[in-house]
């Protein structure tokens, strides 16, 4: 019975002409799999970063507008910043149309480091 399965399996993918898991070149797999996300730090001195990079509100809007195709974001903002500036912040980069529905996967609140 399983010969029969295993047949009509392989003669399905060859009718199809898909190419079955084993043939799928590597680097097709990787490509579906990968998604690029950027992480936006919000400080409690109202500073704004991008990576690790330092930059205003605008300059960060004018950075995600240029992307192309749009990351996914994370957005993380030490724990002294209201949740209410948050939503400010997203709400103002969604009315420059910087920002779409979804692309925002996570809202992180953390402690500052302290050197």
């Amino acid at each position: 019975m399983r010969r029969l399965i295993a047949i009509a399996l392989l003669a399905t993918v060859a009718a199809c002409g898909q190419q079955s898991p084993e043939e799928a070149p590597a680097a097709a797999a990787a490509e579906i799999s990968r998604t690029d996300t950027l992480a936006i730090s919000l400080r409690n001195d109202g500073s704004v970063l991008l990576g690790g990079d330092e930059m205003t509100a605008d300059e960060l809007g004018n950075r995600l507008g240029d992307m192309d195709p749009l990351p996914t974001l994370t957005v993380r903002a030490d724990t002294e910043v209201s949740y209410g500036r948050v939503e400010d912040f997203l709400k103002d980069l969604r009315e420059r149309e910087v920002l779409v529905p979804g692309q925002v996967a996570g809202v992180t609140f953390v402690h500052k480091t302290r050197n």
